[in-house]
């Protein structure tokens, strides 16, 4: 990369993992005077390209409830930045890494961030093939976020 980052997709997911990444990519995007891409995923399967029906007439663009979700989750992202960090937020549908591979790529970001989860290989199977997918197939650097510290129970 010759040029700092302008334009810095994150993947929006729940969890302190996501909110650590969220953080780092705002300043980043703050301190750059660059703009924040807030990714959702809807999950679907792997099974290879999915083909969906076009709504039905009347259907509003996010009567899925899981779109809805998955809006929220954005929209209360949003708001918790500090003003004058620019940002907007779109959902893609699809298997987690190469959704974020593709958003990447169509949004033109220079740089995508996303957290190391803890407990990776054993608590989250799905997200280690996505973050592996995102680590091999991004044409642009990645910035792998540690999660913040577990706090213990005692």
């Amino acid at each position: 990369m010759t040029t700092p980052p302008q334009r810095i997709l994150v993947p929006v997911d729940v969890g302190p993992e996501s909110d650590a990444a969220v953080a780092h990519a705002a300043a980043l995007a703050s301190a750059l005077d660059g703009e924040l891409l807030l990714l959702g995923v809807v999950p679907l399967p792997a099974l290879g390209p999915v083909t969906l029906p076009p709504a039905p007439d009347g259907m509003a663009e996010h009567e899925d409830p899981e779109d809805r979700v998955t809006l929220w989750r954005l929209a209360g992202t949003q708001a918790r930045l500090a003003s004058g960090v620019r940002s907007r937020r779109f959902l893609r549908w699809g298997p987690v890494g190469p959704a974020i591979v593709d958003a990447a790529r169509k949004e033109h970001a220079d740089l995508v961030v996303v957290p190391r989860q803890p407990g990776h290989d054993l608590a989250h199977p799905l997200r280690v093939a996505a973050d592996r997918h995102v680590l091999q197939h991004s044409r642009v650097p990645v910035l792998v976020v540690p999660a913040p510290p577990q706090k213990s129970g005692g």
